[in-house]
């Protein structure tokens, strides 16, 4: 059964992903993650440890205020 933690981040990604029309690749590269973090978040395989959650977090947070240069 999954948190909310990681939930919400599931959630998260996915959702900006989608928002901004971005491939898993591309999304990685913005958030400094591997692809493969990513595709296995979403495929709920992987709960990225609170500190890289709350990066996860803060860097679409920053693209979403306008950064679109978030690493």
């Amino acid at each position: 059964m999954k948190d909310d933690r990681e939930a919400a981040t599931i959630e998260r990604v996915v959702q900006f992903r989608v928002k901004h029309h971005l491939s898993q690749a591309k999304t990685a590269e913005l958030l400094g993650v591997h692809v493969n973090t990513i595709i296995n978040i979403e495929n709920g395989h992987y709960t990225p440890r609170r500190l890289t959650a709350e990066t996860i977090k803060q860097k679409i947070e920053e693209y979403e205020r306008g950064n679109k240069n978030v690493m």
